[in-house]
């Protein structure tokens, strides 16, 4: 339980600074 906890914390972590990357590259 505790990795798939851990797990989701680093995937949004990773998306959203994808998609804060994502937005500053095409500015």
């Amino acid at each position: 339980m505790i990795f798939w906890v851990r797990f989701w914390i680093i995937f949004t972590e990773v998306g959203s600074r994808w998609a804060g990357y994502e937005t500053h590259s095409r500015s």
